[in-house]
């Protein structure tokens, strides 16, 4: 049995977003983890620091959930 989602979008890359997505891809680090953020820096925070694997600016927030086993919202 599955006990985890090969992809994740998260959806704020806040304090709580980006908790989430360490503390996922620590625990999973062959899943496929996305950010969306309003903040072009706090994208490039997580990716250079290997928090998230792809980054999305609202606008292109579609790109991200398209074919997502799991969406976290933290707004």
């Amino acid at each position: 049995m599955k006990t985890h989602f090969d992809s994740v979008a998260i959806i704020g890359l806040g304090v709580i977003g980006s908790s989430f997505a360490v503390a996922y891809h620590n625990a999973y680090p062959e899943a496929y983890v996305m950010g969306v953020d309003v903040s072009p820096e706090a994208i490039e925070k997580a990716r250079e620091r290997g928090w998230i694997d792809e980054g999305f600016l609202p606008d292109r927030a579609a790109d991200a959930l398209a074919g997502c086993s799991l969406v976290m919202i933290a707004t």
